[in-house]
């Protein structure tokens, strides 16, 4: 048989009784020697177990629903391409934080290697105003991404709707972004701990078994330490950033697996995104 259609196995995985016997073998064997088909079958029952244990409990908020359904990889990378150079207007979905009828010109669009997302650097035409806008094609979310450019020391941080917006410093040059590879990085776990614990017994060691991650604590003067060895010689941790919900994500760049959160920076409690 021809690749199931998705409502069909939909309802094979939700309500198999609805379809008919034949259909229902006719499917089972296909599903046997179709990789393709039996993905998406998984993909959707996955959904629907995530999908009943979230709604069963005492509250649901369904971006950390969709996230861990359909999660981002862990990096994304968008080779020089062709670039699109055009004035737009962006009283639409293209920047919803301007106003209406404000000009903005596309400095380059991009896909990734594996067409997971699209990228696009826009900058205002009275300005050094920027925007990346992250668009993903197969995760749910852009949120945390950490979009970095090879060869500079830029960094920028995605916000929920998977946009970041910043000014460009006069020492950086937007039209070399052109030949430069763009690499978006999403957290690999997250770590928790207490600020006051920490400062209370000096530090202590946090481990995430599931992503082979041990971090090491540190209370100093003004400033938490924090230590995350890499798990293998080729898997590094370049990145952590700080949710505090008084004020924007902190982003910091490790030094081998080394860096620290000033204390003026420091929420009550630490929620801390880890990026290889």
């Amino acid at each position: 048989m021809n690749h199931a259609e998705e409502h069909t196995l939909d309802l094979y995985v939700l309500n198999p009784e609805l379809l008919d016997a034949d259909l229902r073998t006719a499917l089972r064997e296909h599903l046997d020697c179709c990789a393709g088909c039996r993905n998406l079958a998984e993909t959707i029952r996955a959904f629907y177990n995530e999908l009943d244990r979230h709604l069963s409990g005492p509250g649901t908020d369904v971006r950390i629903l969709m996230r861990r359904i359909f999660p981002a990889p862990p990096v994304l990378r968008f080779s020089p391409s062709g670039t699109t150079n055009r004035t737009v207007s962006v009283g639409r979905r293209e920047s919803e934080g301007a106003p209406a009828g404000e000009a903005q010109d596309v400095l380059l669009t991009r896909s990734s290697s594996g067409g997971e997302a699209e990228i696009t650097i826009r900058r205002s035409s009275d300005g050094n105003a920027c925007t990346i806008t992250l668009t993903p094609n197969t995760f749910a979310s852009a949120e945390g991404g950490i979009v970095s450019f090879a060869g500079d020391d830029f960094h920028v941080l995605l916000d929920e709707s998977g946009e970041a917006k910043f000014s460009l410093a006069p020492e950086q040059q937007a039209a070399r972004w052109h030949e430069r590879e763009i690499i978006v990085r999403f957290p690999v776990a997250q770590l928790h701990a207490s600020s006051a614990r920490v400062r209370r017994e000096g530090g202590h060691t946090i481990v995430d078994r599931s992503a082979d991650i041990t971090a090491r604590v540190l209370s100093r003067e003004g400033a938490i330490d924090i230590t995350i060895p890499p798990a293998t010689p080729e898997r590094q941790f370049h990145f952590l950033s700080v949710n505090n919900p008084s004020r924007e994500r902190l982003l910091i760049r490790l030094e081998n697996g080394a860096g620290s959160i000033p204390a003026e920076s420091m929420p009550e409690e630490l929620f801390i995104d880890i990026y290889a």
